[in-house]
């Protein structure tokens, strides 16, 4: 891995928002970690420690440690107040797709391309657990709010639910979708389980039984991103069709869908720490800000090609 380097911002892989000093942390396809703000404007260069793409990004509710996932399977875990980063080689035997941080902080899960889900402790680095069962790519994995349960969707098709802290599987719903499920999140409550998938649907889910609760249609093609609000009461689902889907998580009935022209496909969906804003990213570059009370596109940014934008707190 890298070592040294700092280089321009291009062809971004990844972008999240780190909402604790309001910027953006970027991971390019040449394997660097970027800080910017929103703007966009660039604010400062993480060393580079990463050979090659970074393909997943994810941070601690309080901003302070950020974890950054590799093509090759690499991970290094920043201090995001000084910038200085530890390596962990080859954390995943192929490219790691997706990091979901507990609500405490105090660990954090990955999911990759060699069918793997792992636990790790935020602080040390140290892998906690392991969760074997996935017959294809992990492209999405979650933490529920009480930290007890994982959550974990892939090219299988399959949703899987295990206990956090012993790697058992505690459910296993089979072909939970048509095709490939690009994306998980739990509701605040920890009560639900979204789903998005390449059927071009959103499915909602008991998330003890994972028996299913209703389907929800709107999409014209693949759904790719998924989030729930900070506050619970509304989901957000980005997809290939241009267009994005504010949806009431109460009545699980669409609030507003907003035009996204040129979206290739949404990549990520992220919240503001309060719930008042959430940026849409797009593989092209695009970033959608949407104010949450107007339901409205507030400003656009283009800031270069991305494939993930992945909340942090």
């Amino acid at each position: 891995m890298k070592k040294a380097g700092l280089l321009l911002l291009l062809f971004t892989l990844s972008i999240t928002l780190v909402f604790a000093d309001n910027s953006i942390l970027v991971g390019s396809d040449l394997g660097e970690v970027i800080l910017c703000s929103p703007n966009p404007g660039r604010v400062a260069d993480y060393p580079e420690m990463h050979g090659d793409a970074i393909y997943a990004l994810g941070a601690s509710p309080d901003g302070k440690i950020a974890v950054s996932g590799d093509k090759d399977g690499n991970m290094v875990i920043w201090n995001t107040q000084t910038k200085t980063g530890t390596e962990i080689a080859r954390a995943h035997r192929s490219t790691i797709r997706s990091i979901a941080f507990s609500a405490d902080g105090s660990f954090f899960v990955t999911g990759g391309k060699d069918r793997m889900v792992f636990k790790w402790d935020s602080r040390t680095g140290a892998k906690l657990e392991e969760f074997k069962g996935h017959k294809s790519y992990v492209y999405g994995v979650a933490v529920s709010p009480d930290g007890s349960r994982i959550a974990s969707v892939g090219s299988d098709n399959l949703l899987m639910l295990w206990d956090a802290d012993t790697g058992r599987k505690l459910e296993k719903k089979r072909n939970a979708h048509y095709k490939a499920i690009y994306a998980v999140q739990f509701s605040t409550d920890g009560r639900r389980i979204f789903t998005a998938s390449a059927d071009n649907f959103i499915r909602v889910w008991d998330a003890a039984s994972l028996d299913n609760i209703t389907t929800l249609e709107g999409h014209g093609n693949e759904v790719t991103a998924i989030a729930v609000s900070p506050d619970g009461k509304m989901l957000i689902s980005g997809s290939r069709d241009e267009k994005i889907i504010v949806w009431d998580t109460a009545s699980l009935q669409q609030k507003k869908s907003i035009s996204f022209p040129g979206n290739i496909y949404t990549v990520g969906i992220d919240f503001s720490k309060d719930g008042s804003y959430a940026s849409v990213g797009d593989s092209s570059g695009t970033v959608l800000d949407l104010d949450m009370g107007t339901l409205s596109v507030s400003q656009t940014a283009e800031i270069t090609p991305m494939k993930s934008l992945i909340r942090l707190w």
